[in-house]
């Protein structure tokens, strides 16, 4: 959905069938933090961020969301996986290479 640079790889109604029709159908999803952004419409610039899109993506109906933190820098990164059942961290070295 988002390209390392940042720009919009789909249109705005390939977002809306997205959220409509293949987030409830996913066992998991697995956006970046720039598409998580997309998908909820909040600021997902850290882990407090990656939280709450991770509740919103799952009210709206996904059964797994692991969102990866790589665009986020820093050593170590801390991609989150979200369900119904609770949320769970994962530390790791290595980010994006830019």
């Amino acid at each position: 959905m988002v390209a390392r640079s940042g720009a919009s790889l789909v249109e705005d109604a390939a977002v809306e069938a997205i959220l409509g029709r293949m987030l409830p159908r996913a066992t998991l999803l697995t956006p970046n933090t720039p598409e998580a952004a997309g998908l909820t419409g909040l600021v997902v610039e850290d882990l407090k961020g990656q939280i709450a899109a991770g509740e919103r993506l799952i009210a709206l109906g996904a059964k797994a969301v692991l969102i990866k933190a790589g665009h986020l820098g820093g050593d170590p990164l801390e991609d989150l996986l979200c369900t119904p059942r609770g949320m769970s961290s994962c530390r790791h070295r290595g980010s994006i290479r830019r």
